[in-house]
């Protein structure tokens, strides 16, 4: 096998179908020195069945408990430190097909730019739909705005340009193990979910390395929530743990600046929700703000031994 080693990391949770996809896209990558490993966060779909049946040959290691998406990934990665050996992890999601190229991409990429650590491709929603997810996430800690960058766009071209940026979903991120281990995993208090691929992103640059957003590089995600209702448990956790992200990596100024801004953007989301009939979504966001206010400021991240 020629070049850095790859180890694609696919993390699931009830989403049979979906996952079957992932895989197969992952399998047919134009890459040699590439392995995959399924991490089954204890689906009660049948899943981790067909996963096995549909894919022997595959990699596959199942949670006893739904660990949440960050200590879920983290648990694969822990496994793989003990039975492989790898120079990059692909963390992609279980709603996540990603074309054949990418990992090619990414690795040349990364291989020439020393000051890139992480690297996302071009995020677009359901197969084979040109309606962008994301194209890299751009932060302004002064106002609080982190947003996917192009997100709901049709794509005319507007996004070719390869940059870098402030950070990136992990429904695809692209990062050297050395750097992960340095980070030691995800922070698992951003469980179950919410922002722990934005701190992640955070915490390498704080270590010297950028994130680099990559437009050769082709995912498509299922998952993302344009063009889907609002789920009242998501929005609540999501604000919360964005709560988190703030309280770990804004300055002082920057929190008296975001808290500032806070009552307008809540009045602005109140009435676009109400408007798009999701007044109830107003008391998720609520309760996940009060969450937030009380939660213990204590990252924990995964060790781990480097191989």
């Amino acid at each position: 096998m020629n070049g850095p080693s790859v180890l694609t990391i696919i993390l699931n949770h009830n989403k049979q179908e979906d996952v079957l996809d992932s895989v197969k896209s992952a399998l047919e990558v134009d890459y040699s020195n590439h392995q995959i490993l399924v991490v089954d966060n204890s689906s009660t779909d049948g899943s981790w069945e067909v996963l096995r049946k549909t894919y022997p040959d595959v990699s596959m290691i199942q949670n006893s408990t739904n660990l949440g998406a960050p200590s879920g990934r983290n648990a694969g990665w822990r496994y793989a430190q003990d039975h492989y050996q790898f120079d990059y992890i692909f963390f992609l999601d279980d709603d996540a097909i990603v074309e054949k190229k990418a990992i090619q991409n990414f690795v040349d990429a990364l291989e020439i730019d020393k000051q890139g650590g992480i690297a996302c491709g071009k995020g677009y929603t359901r197969y084979p739909s040109k309606t962008l997810n994301s194209t890299g996430i751009q932060s302004n800690l002064y106002t609080g705005v982190i947003r996917d960058i192009g997100a709901g766009e049709e794509d005319i071209g507007q996004y070719e340009e390869k940059r870098y940026v402030a950070a990136c979903g992990a429904f695809g991120l692209f990062i050297r193990a050395d750097l992960f281990e340095e980070l030691k995993g995800f922070d698992e208090t951003f469980n179950p979910y919410g922002w722990e691929d934005v701190d992640l992103c955070f915490r390498a640059k704080k270590a010297g390395f950028k994130t680099l957003y990559l437009p050769s590089a082709t995912i498509y995600h299922k998952g993302t929530k344009i063009g889907r209702k609002p789920l009242p448990h998501y929005e609540q956790t999501k604000v919360k743990n964005y709560l988190h992200l703030i309280r770990q990596h804004a300055s002082f100024t920057q929190k008296v600046c975001i808290f500032l801004f806070l009552p307008f953007r809540v009045l602005l989301l109140s009435i676009k929700l109400i408007s798009q009939g999701h007044g109830n979504i107003i008391g998720a966001q609520l309760k996940g703000f009060f969450l937030g206010l009380t939660f213990k400021n204590e990252s924990t991240h995964s060790g781990g031994k480097s191989k």
